[in-house]
């Protein structure tokens, strides 16, 4: 998990206030193009999320046949 806390609130109040860890720091050999579409799942900001989940299934489906995906990372 993402998160973890003692109670249910605690862990609601961590998913709306704290940046969840990097997947690749969960799992280091986890491709960076996936940990980009799992970030972008985890956006807090919903302009910054998929706007469909057609959009995310488009680039999970590209993941899987090595093709680019058209999510990029956040910047500064």
């Amino acid at each position: 998990p993402l998160f973890e806390a003692d109670s249910p609130q605690a862990v609601i109040t961590q998913i709306l206030t704290t940046e969840p860890a990097a997947p690749r720091v969960i799992s280091p050999d986890l491709p960076r193009d996936l940990e980009t579409i799992i970030l972008k799942c985890l956006a807090k900001e919903p302009e910054r999320r998929y706007a469909t989940a057609q959009s995310l299934a488009d680039d999970l489906r590209a993941f899987v046949e090595g093709r680019a995906i058209k999510a990029r990372r956040a910047t500064l």
